[in-house]
């Protein structure tokens, strides 16, 4: 496993900073290799992996671009739920000099709005290290995201900073990342953290639990939310334009939140164990909407 995230780390540093060395096609072929030791099928997709590769290729992707900046995602979600399920902005920033910290509550987080992963969340504003978050997000915004895995629903995205308050649900977070295709909810990944770290557990909607895990520990227990009826409904809202998405939800103590919207969960080279769920997943792009 180290050895071909090292190889796959490798290929995309030499590799991914520009489409004039090497194709988007070839480049996703050549990472699926390195992680599967097979190439995909982009024609006749039948694994979700596989599905997910020939999604990120496709040109009709490009106009996803919308929903997957996290700035202007909030429209449509304001549009189509309310803006009650919208974290409270901050505010958005061009560069981080921009950002007036002198403004901001003790605890918030800053996030990069053209890509995914490009996060820090400061739980003390007194000991933030400004210098070196300042690096950081100047690295991170003369990035350009689609090259890391040539995911075109990231291509010409303008890079921002979004800043929002720190979620305070206690000491336990829970996220629901839910795998919706033709507007339909398939599988629930429950994300909790703690002070022992990530557990990610998933379940169906009816929240009977499955025997599938995707890189992290599934918990030994998790409750049923008692927000489930209400996440469901808004997933399935938010689904329902495309034919997969996966809809990240917060729920805690009665609230929903909205995450975020992803399309290429994992790049495409991400590991679903059992290795037959890749099979079962990618079988779900085939049901009736």
């Amino acid at each position: 496993m180290k050895l071909r995230s090292a190889a796959i780390k490798l290929y995309s540093c030499v590799f991914g900073r520009t489409t004039g060395l090497i194709s988007d096609r070839t480049y996703t072929r050549t990472l699926y290799y390195l992680s599967f030791g097979c190439l995909p099928n982009l024609e006749q997709p039948k694994k979700f992996s596989e599905h997910i590769c020939a999604i990120k290729l496709s040109d009709d992707t490009l106009a996803y671009r919308k929903y997957a900046d996290k700035y202007e995602v909030r429209r449509f979600v304001a549009r189509e739920l309310g803006e009650s399920y919208l974290i409270p902005m901050l505010g958005v920033y061009k560069s981080f000099d921009e950002i007036p910290f002198a403004d901001f509550p003790k605890q918030f987080v800053l996030k990069a709005t053209h890509a995914s992963g490009y996060n820090v969340i400061v739980r003390d504003k007194d000991q933030l290290n400004l210098s070196a978050v300042r690096r950081k997000f100047r690295k991170w915004l003369k990035k350009d995201y689609y090259l890391v895995g040539r995911e075109k629903n990231y291509k010409n995205i303008r890079p921002r900073i979004l800043a929002e308050p720190f979620l305070d649900f206690g000491s336990t977070l829970r996220e629901y990342k839910i795998f919706c295709f033709h507007g339909q909810v398939c599988m629930i990944c429950a994300h909790c953290f703690d002070e022992k770290g990530r557990t990610v557990t998933t379940f169906d909607p009816d929240w009977n639990r499955l025997d599938v895990t995707m890189g992290y520990p599934a918990a030994e227990s998790m409750p049923k939310p008692k927000e489930l009826t209400e996440l469901l409904n808004c997933v399935r809202i938010l689904s329902a334009p495309f034919p997969f998405v996966r809809v990240d939800m917060y729920a805690n103590d009665g609230q929903v939140l909205f995450s975020e919207l992803t399309f290429t969960p994992g790049g495409g080279i991400q590991h679903v164990e059992p290795k037959e769920y890749d099979a079962i997943m990618g079988s779900w792009f085939e049901q009736e909407s």
